[in-house]
């Protein structure tokens, strides 16, 4: 444990508390070594490499004591009901004729794309239905489907109320709305019905409903509004429901070039459905990133309990539930989570496939798959695991085996084969990686010391990161959940040989390690992907954790006390997360804010202090910089309360038009000045506003930065400079 805890507690000194004088002591040791001198590490790896080997090879020989990885061999039992995917596929003539005809129709919509480059996707979605409605009919007896969704229904009822229940009750919270008490109320009841059907819901229920609140929490805060590219995200969805036509969707659904020329349409749509339900607005818009992430720890823990222990399983969630990373990275109006979302699903419909064997499962394996495909593309970085765990525990050396895998690879490409046809879609995706990048594909000293140094830098991501950057600063994990994350991979290539468990976690953890860590064309890499690093950095810590609970629990105290132990720990885990998302990401982004980002904290200060006092906001600028950006987030947050209160003036010299006088003079309208305009006609401008009566309030992130930009003002508004620089 002291091995393990070394390390973190080094990064956090340095990055947490800033005591970094450690680097310069250790700085010419590093450099002995050229290729540790030209990474970004800091030179106190010097000493973490060698800890963290040490403690590997400790485990590696210590003697095997009665605790094992996984339950058994590795394949647990599926509690999957039998009425879903029963051992005898349906002999009806219905779901051949269906899936006949989709096979025909797929074949003819290939060769007329190859062919004439023609494709039709009002005329693919029959034949997409078709194929569906085939496996959904051949692979279940929807007698038992239906007896058993009655059997359950009070408990999906009770959770479905839930989330239900919390979803309006955080919407309305943000909205202020008169209504909002209904919803807490709704919440409560469904809490209290949860609470009296915990046995049968389980603890996954819990940890989702947790994974949303703590993900929700300062979603509209100024600090985690503007990473500069994601507005687009946010047009592009309220374009497909402005208005909302059916025929208009259907024809753009196997887009894959919509945003940005790179986004799937599909990606644009699940924000859209969001904010078609939620509002047209920041929390409409964003939630669906924070919705689909705390639903896939959900999924995760089902595959991790198939594979490992129940404790394990229910610890990896949790550290996912907790993890900062999500909490500030979710509140980004990216479609990047989408991915997060497709991995949990692929590799829960994976394991019950390989648990199961049976047709529909391997069917709705290759479907899922092929969401990959309309999602963030870093969602493709998925699609060899699970071949990986149907290799691995179906080997393939008979026909059914074979048999199963063709289904998969079948459904895979039904689907996705209207974004393979697309040229641009494959030509996108090109950008980011290292082939893009001419200079570095061409010189194989840099592309070596590329992948050599983005390994380094994935498989210790956990612990460090060199470049911290979209809401994201230190580490991917905590300090606490970093002490466990070498011990869990000790373990389980102590257990590789006998668990099978073991042997597919080391294989994905390194397979991502290197498609999402190393083949980028960035000096580093990024957090707009490496949160797929995320289920395997917490699976292997969950698996350290459980072995010293076990260790603490035979040699130490009795097991009594090892559950009060996992509370304890789980709750500093939590502690730590919250402070590492707050506080230290606080410290680590002093003074980077932007002018739209100050503006906004300005403006949600003076409308929570002087709601009644409605203002006008005139941008003065070169020709060459517009206020569009402003009433974009204008839209998106609601303040000012409308668009008509944001105003632009062109200034060509340091001369004010006549004609803006007077909208200039008034009392309740404020100046800002496009702070890096030319500086003669700027100060010109300057002195005609103080001319008028009006004062400079200069803004700043924080007391001890730099200002972003000034605003003139009438000193009537006395309160509105202090409101515009709170919350340092």
């Amino acid at each position: 444990m002291y091995l393990a805890a070394a390390p973190p507690a080094l990064v956090a000194w340095d990055l947490w508390f800033g005591r970094s004088s450690i680097r310069g002591e250790l700085r010419p040791a590093w450099c002995a070594v050229d290729f540790f001198c030209q990474t970004d590490f800091p030179p106190y790896f010097l000493l973490i490499f060698p800890l963290v080997l040490i403690l590997i090879l400790v485990i590696l020989r210590a003697s095997r004591p009665g605790w094992r990885i996984a339950p058994d061999s590795g394949l647990t039992s599926s509690a999957l009901p039998s009425a879903v995917f029963p051992e005898v596929v349906s002999t009806s003539a219905l779901p051949r004729l269906l899936k006949t005809m989709a096979a025909i129709g797929y074949l003819l919509m290939a060769a007329v794309a190859f062919t004439l480059g023609r494709f039709s996707p009002l005329a693919y979605l029959p034949i997409v239905v078709a194929y569906i409605a085939g496996v959904i009919l051949e692979g279940t007896r929807l007698d038992r489907l239906v007896a058993a969704l009655r059997d359950n229904a009070q408990k999906i009822l009770v959770i479905g109320t839930s989330h239900l229940g919390l979803i309006l009750f955080l919407k309305s919270s943000q909205s202020g709305d008169l209504v909002q008490w209904v919803f807490p109320v709704l919440f409560v009841v469904s809490l209290v019905a949860m609470i009296r059907m915990r046995r049968e819901i389980g603890p996954i229920a819990w940890v989702v409903l947790a994974a949303i609140v703590l993900y929700s929490a300062r979603i509209s805060s100024w600090q985690l509004a503007v990473v500069g590219d994601e507005y687009i995200f946010f047009t592009d969805a309220k374009a497909i429901i402005t208005p909302l036509r059916l025929s208009e969707v259907a024809a753009h659904l196997f887009d894959g070039t919509w945003t940005y020329g790179a986004h799937p349409y599909v990606s644009s749509l699940i924000q859209a459905l969001s904010m078609l339900l939620l509002g047209r607005d920041n929390f409409g818009w964003r939630f669906s990133n924070i919705y689909l992430s705390a639903v896939s720890i959900g999924l995760f823990y089902l595959f991790f309990k198939g594979f490992f222990s129940r404790r394990v399983a229910i610890l990896a969630a949790l550290l996912l539930a907790a993890s900062h990373y999500l909490m500030n990275f979710s509140k980004i109006g990216y479609n990047n989570l989408q991915a997060l979302f497709i991995m949990s699903l692929v590799l829960w419909l994976a394991g019950i496939a390989v648990r199961t064997g049976r047709p529909i499962a391997y069917s709705a394996l290759g479907i899922g798959m092929a969401g990959s495909f309309y999602v963030y593309p870093g969602a493709l970085y998925v699609l060899p695991l699970p071949l990986v765990l149907i290799a691995m525990h179906s080997p393939g050396r008979d026909r059914n085996s074979l048999r199963m895998i063709v289904m998969t690879l079948a459904s895979l490409l039904l689907l996705a084969l209207p974004l393979v046809l697309q040229v641009e879609f494959w030509e996108s995706k090109l950008a980011g990686t290292f082939v893009y990048d001419q200079e570095l594909a061409s010189n194989t000293t840099f592309l070596g010391f590329h992948f050599a140094s983005n390994l380094l830098y994935s498989l210790f991501s956990y612990l460090y990161i060199p470049n911290e950057t979209h809401f994201v600063v230190s580490s991917y994990l905590d300090p606490i959940s970093a002490v466990f994350v070498p011990i869990g991979l000790a373990l389980c290539l102590r257990e590789v040989r006998r668990s099978r468990s073991a042997a597919f976690l080391i294989v994905a953890f390194l397979i991502e390690a290197v498609l999402i860590g190393t083949t980028h064309d960035r000096p580093f890499p990024t957090a707009t992907r490496m949160f797929l690093m995320l289920p395997w950095f917490s699976l292997l810590a969950a698996i350290g954790m459980d072995w010293g609970l076990d260790l603490f629990g035979r040699r130490l105290a009795g097991g009594r006390t090892v559950p009060a132990v996992a509370g304890v720990l789980i709750v500093a885990i939590l502690g730590l997360n919250l402070y590492q998302s707050t506080r230290v990401f606080r410290l680590r982004t002093t003074g980077v804010a932007s002018l739209e980002a100050l503006f906004l904290r300005m403006l949600q200060h003076d409308a929570q202090q002087d709601p009644y006092t409605l203002k006008d906001y005139l941008f003065i600028t070169a020709p060459d910089w517009g206020i569009d950006g402003l009433l974009t987030l204008q839209d998106v947050y609601k303040v000012p309360p409308s668009p008509t209160q944001l105003h632009r003036l062109v200034a060509e010299g340091s001369e004010l038009p006549e004609v803006e006088l007077g909208l200039i003079s008034h009392l309740k309208t404020v100046v800002i000045i496009q702070p890096w305009m030319d500086e003669t006609v700027r100060l010109g401008l300057e002195e005609r506003l103080v001319d008028m009566g009006k004062v400079q309030c200069q803004v700043s992130d924080t007391p001890l930065t730099e200002p972003q930009f000034s605003f003139w003002y009438s000193p009537a508004l006395e309160d509105l400079c202090a409101r515009a620089n709170e919350d340092w």
